[in-house]
């Protein structure tokens, strides 16, 4: 499956009965449910981890694709080569000792790949061009 076949689409109205989703946590800025279906086994041939999707009000703002492998720095340079050639090189690209982090800003989405060096995941994101991601307390902007 390629990024642009996945079949979620920002800024739809969902109802948690049409996807097969499970409460990951429920908050005032969002509702985050981890997708269960298991139809989406990777992407580009890299294997997928865990797909969360982020709602305000019912209507899908974000998608959170977490990978699984052993080589993410390879992953991190294969999704950022293939997000070069979709969207351009990135608006902002950082690389410190926590993270290695391209965001593109093409209205009106988001997209943000960011490899956390702590926790040793790849997280592919695609959210409406205002909203932020919640982590905990911390948001990914």
């Amino acid at each position: 499956m390629t990024i642009n076949e996945l079949p979620f689409k920002l800024g739809m109205h969902y109802e948690n009965w049409e996807l097969v989703v499970e409460i990951e946590d429920l908050n005032t800025y969002q509702e985050k449910y981890k997708y269960l279906k298991g139809d989406i086994q990777g992407i580009h041939k890299i294997k997928v981890k865990e797909i969360f999707l982020y709602f305000r009000f019912d209507f899908l703002f974000g998608v959170e694709i977490v990978f699984d492998t052993s080589s993410l720095k390879d992953i991190f340079t294969i999704l950022e080569g293939t997000l070069n050639a979709t969207y351009g090189l990135p608006n902002e690209k950082t690389d410190t000792k926590e993270h290695i982090c391209c965001i593109w800003i093409n209205k009106p989405l988001k997209v943000t790949l960011l490899h956390n060096l702590h926790e040793d995941k790849v997280y592919l994101q695609f959210t409406k061009r205002n909203f932020i991601i919640l982590h905990g307390t911390e948001g990914i902007d």
